[in-house]
């Protein structure tokens, strides 16, 4: 739905500054010089809002103030954060309190003008819980297939923040995928009265995964001419591009458009060259080149068809003893990562566009329970890790002694390992 909307071309008759005190403009206040009023009110979210004063040339004593820019994000305005998402019905209240932040800060619009605000620039947004899938994981994915995508300009991709950002930019716009629960940690924490009380505890305990979409039109022209060529609209007002509707068309247009041709990348988590590294590395590094891929091969049948179905497999091309195959080249603690076609995932959220207001949030998918989403730490004691590994507490003692998984001693018998080594172990030295 609409994220931030930056208005301009206000009708001079439209509003009445009545208290232009509350801006603060420089002491040389002729000609074209502006401010931007920014209250220090706690926990209330104001507008961005823009005035332009300059005297009347046939009177230097009579200034003239007009309101050139006002930048809002819509739902911070009405909820307080934008985790929460609008809905067709939360036009009209979002314009009574954008009227009622205004006149606070001196300056009287009413509801109709805003109404037809004209909009210059807009960001428009989707947020796809994705469950107990890290959304780092799934920014990779899409980074190592962008590439081979002919739709954006490849040398424009950014891929910031450690990687809880991926941006595409273009002329006129930018469309931009984004790990919104990292986000919301750091607001929350300085300000936890955003959220309900629930959500806050979820955030901040690193219960939820969030990826986030936008699609962000930094050019007027821009938006007008895709909203008439896809026949949305033949304005750009306030009133005309707050549409349920016109949200999920622009954000599935530009998604399909940027990930048609990428789709030809590996949909797992994990890709075959990280794992072929990781075994090279790993348990394998002394196997012959044959042996290595041919485990290679076998743990990918597995993710694709699983026990059952790779021993058909098995048995089709040959094998006497598939069972004995598998045993060969998979140990009794592998474990199938989470398989995940990121792109009918994402399809699929867009396609059906569930918009997540605060009493949908109540219902969102948490992570899976498991001993590493226990811990913010994400250090997991011997007891947790064989408890994921299903094996004895002493076979994993013996296997940290033998220096085959790595640990952090603390006293004596006692170990914390990382997670990250957790699944180096699982999925790579021991695979």
């Amino acid at each position: 739905m609409i994220d931030r909307v930056d208005m301009k071309h206000f009708n001079p008759r439209s509003y009445k500054i009545i208290n232009p005190d509350c801006f603060a403009f420089p002491l040389n206040s002729h000609g074209t010089n502006w401010n931007i009023y920014k209250p220090a009110t706690k926990g209330i979210y104001y507008p961005k809002v823009t005035l332009k004063r300059y005297f009347d040339n046939s009177n230097n004593s009579n200034r003239i103030i007009t309101v050139l820019d006002i930048d809002c994000n819509l739902p911070k305005l009405l909820y307080g954060n934008n985790l929460y998402e609008l809905t067709d019905n939360d036009l009209i209240p979002v314009c009574d309190t954008l009227h009622n932040r205004l006149l606070d800060m001196g300056v009287e619009m009413n509801i109709p003008q805003i109404l037809m605000g004209n909009i210059a620039q807009v960001e428009i947004s989707k947020n796809i819980p994705t469950g107990s899938v890290p959304v780092c994981f799934i920014l990779e994915e899409m980074y190592k297939a962008q590439r081979l995508n002919n739709f954006m300009d490849v040398q424009r991709v950014s891929y910031r923040n450690t990687g809880e950002q991926l941006s595409f930019h273009n002329d006129g716009y930018e469309i931009v995928f984004y790990d919104k629960a990292a986000e919301m940690k750091h607001v929350v924490t300085n300000n936890s009265d955003i959220c309900s009380e629930t959500l806050t505890n979820r955030i901040l305990s690193g219960q939820l995964n969030v990826l986030r979409m936008e699609v962000r039109f930094d050019d007027h022209k821009k938006l007008n001419d895709f909203l008439q060529e896809h026949n949305l609209t033949t304005n750009t007002r306030l009133k005309d591009v707050f549409s349920q509707e016109i949200s999920k068309y622009v954000l599935n247009h530009y998604w399909h458009e940027l990930s048609d041709t990428a789709r030809l990348v590996s949909p797992s988590l994990f890709s075959l060259g990280f794992e072929l590294q990781q075994i090279h590395n790993g348990g394998g590094a002394n196997l012959k080149p044959q042996r290595t891929l041919a485990k290679l091969a076998v743990r990918c049948l597995l993710r694709e068809y699983g026990y059952k179905g790779t021993t058909r497999v098995l048995n089709l091309i040959g094998c006497t003893n598939p069972s004995q195959i598998l045993r060969q080249y998979v140990s009794r603690v592998f474990k199938l990562p989470r398989q995940l076609d990121i792109w009918k995932f994402i399809d699929r959220a867009l396609s059906s566009f569930k918009l997540l207001t605060p009493d949908k949030w109540k219902h969102v998918r948490l992570k899976a329970f498991a001993p590493w989403f226990k811990k913010e730490e994400q250090l997991l004691t011997v007891r947790d890790l064989a408890t994921w590994f299903k094996v004895s507490v002493k076979t994993i003692r013996k296997k940290i002694k033998a220096t085959k998984l790595k640990a952090i001693p603390i006293s004596g018998n006692t170990y914390r390992i990382k997670r990250a080594d957790a699944l180096e172990y699982l999925y790579g030295q021991h695979g």
